[in-house]
């Protein structure tokens, strides 16, 4: 996206201190000093709520799903302090190239600024692959993986840095990735994007925050064909906008996250999990390759 646009983003959770939005791949999240964009995900959120908003975490420009924002200066502070602790968990669906494992741990520096290696890992779930009868040299056919991924650290480019290394690039990555798979995406599918979604984020939200109205969707971005959210607070298997609708006092009697070793301390003790699931160009494309029983699966185990 780099001209104008009146855009609408879909949200998927919205309190008095916290905003969540479905991103669409294709925008970047701010401004930089060396983008030519004029269009930015902060400034039209900023207009559509009609209000400041403080940018905690980003995803790249071609990276799609869900994305969150501090309301106030105190909160963007408090879920920096989450990110650094490494208490906010993120999950990825990608499409990469040939078949995985199982399961998978890419535990491998990567160069940062003024090239010093950082320690950098990243964990993987293979949920499903395909095989198509094309042949891209030099291997008669051509094999995919759909893949859960699971960050444990922030670097920039990482999950497609890392699954490069492996020499299982993801589909659409034009830099990072394999130009001969892209092209067959393209001429076969009509993709044209990076197949690298956001799906899911868990965080801790301080008790103060309260439920404002309820997160309902605004109009999808004519980029993103038709989003769906949702939203889910932990231990409780109800959604947000259900839970949004009944009595405030009713969400302060949920129950404090189960997750092993976390400490629940005060003002730190409800954990919110929001799944942004993906945009209909990737889920079509999922199907032609056979995998929708597996993203089916995937959503009845985050349901619980």
């Amino acid at each position: 996206m780099t001209g104008e646009c009146d855009a609408r983003l879909r949200i998927v959770y919205l309190d008095d201190r916290i905003c969540a939005v479905d991103k669409p791949p294709g925008i970047m999240v701010h401004r930089t000093g060396i983008t030519t964009d004029r269009v930015f995900l902060v400034d039209l959120l900023r207009a559509q709520l009609g209000r400041r908003v403080w940018t905690v975490h980003r995803l790249d420009r071609a990276t799609s799903g869900v994305l969150l924002f501090a309301l106030d200066a105190a909160m963007a502070a408090e879920l920096g302090r989450q990110f650094e602790a490494a208490t906010i968990n993120k999950r990825y669906l990608a499409v990469v190239r040939g078949w995985l494992d199982p399961r998978g741990r890419i535990d491998k520096p990567l160069k940062g600024r003024g090239n010093k290696l950082r320690d950098a890992l990243t964990l993987y779930r293979c949920l499903a692959t395909a095989e198509l009868p094309v042949a891209v040299a030099p291997h008669a056919s051509a094999r995919y993986s759909l893949v859960e991924v699971e960050p444990r650290t922030g670097r920039t480019h990482q999950i497609r840095r890392h699954f490069n290394h492996l020499a299982h690039p993801v589909i659409g990555d034009v830099n990072h990735g394999d130009r001969h798979h892209n092209r067959l995406f393209r001429e076969r599918f009509g993709c044209h994007r990076l197949l690298l979604h956001a799906r899911t984020i868990e965080f801790f939200r301080p008790e103060s925050a309260v439920f404002t109205s309820p997160p309902t969707a605004a109009a999808p971005c004519p980029t993103s064909g038709a989003w769906r959210c949702q939203a889910h607070l932990q231990g409780t298997g109800e959604s947000v906008s259900a839970a949004a609708g009944r009595k405030i006092p009713e969400l302060q009697r949920l129950t404090a996250s189960r997750d092993a070793g976390v400490v629940n301390k005060p003002g730190h003790n409800r954990r919110i999990v929001l799944t942004a699931p993906m945009a209909d160009e990737m889920t079509a494309l999922c199907e032609a390759l056979g995998w929708s029983g597996p993203l089916q699966d995937l959503d009845r185990y985050e349901r619980g």
